[in-house]
């Protein structure tokens, strides 16, 4: 009697460690998800950031003839970056609005302005670049937090049938 009473209490123990393991590892993989996201989302938003301030800089102090096209080369590349923001922010305005930004870069025609112009403009900028970072700030800053959401989606993934 003994000797079944320890061999039911090490199974129970056996399927009970498999069963919390189990959601202990599930659990696990989301918050590394989590954080590879937000990773993904500060390189991503770092770059935008970077490519701004390159476009900038080029407007202001590169006096090569090709000038525009390099502009237009810097451009091309914060489109692949906000591409991938479309692919990691749910944050659909931000994403908006972060399109319309780069847009203003390369549809303004710079080398029709005063330099009066140029500095009034790339202050306007400037300021609506700050408000975009803030909003990238709060968009990361929202990833950080576990939520139920996240909880049903892992249970949600447990009892979806493969095909």
């Amino acid at each position: 009697m003994e000797m079944v009473l320890t061999i039911l209490t090490a199974l129970f123990t056996l399927i009970f460690g498999l069963i919390s393991g189990y959601f202990l590892n599930l659990i696990a993989m989301c918050v590394s998800f989590k954080q590879r996201t937000i990773d993904n989302k500060i390189k991503v938003y770092d770059a935008l950031i970077a490519n701004w301030v390159e476009m900038r800089n080029l407007i202001y102090h590169d006096s090569d003839n090709d000038k525009w096209q390099k502009l237009d080369k810097i451009y091309g590349r914060s489109q692949t970056y906000i591409g991938e923001s479309f692919l990691l922010s749910d944050n659909q305005k931000l994403l908006e609005d972060i399109n319309a930004f780069n847009e203003r870069f390369i549809r303004t025609t710079w080398h029709n302005l005063s330099i009066d112009d140029i500095n009034s403009t790339m202050e306007n900028l400037k300021a609506d670049g700050l408000g975009l970072i803030q909003k990238m700030k709060a968009d990361i800053h929202e990833n950080t937090q576990f939520t139920r959401t996240d909880l049903s989606q892992i249970f949600r993934g447990l009892f979806k049938c493969k095909k």
